[in-house]
């Protein structure tokens, strides 16, 4: 993938089988809502607490990510 962009437009299904597949990590994931919600959030203002650290340490451990379909999402 790429473009923290092209990961903005997939849905959490999407996501969930890119990175099942292989294609993106977690950690991928991770800093691309992150980047989206740094890009967008202003003008919405919707993110009351941001918890990006806390984000980055989950992704980052394999016991951080919950197992299930929408595992890393």
């Amino acid at each position: 993938m790429g473009a923290e962009t092209d990961l903005a437009r997939i849905d959490a299904t999407g996501t969930a089988a890119l990175i099942r597949a292989g294609t993106i990590s977690v950690a991928e994931a991770v800093e691309a809502a992150i980047a989206r919600v740094e890009d967008v959030d202003q003008r919405l203002n919707a993110v009351v607490v941001r918890q990006f650290d806390q984000a980055r340490e989950r992704a980052a451990s394999p016991e951080g990510i919950p197992a299930g379909a929408f595992r890393g999402v």
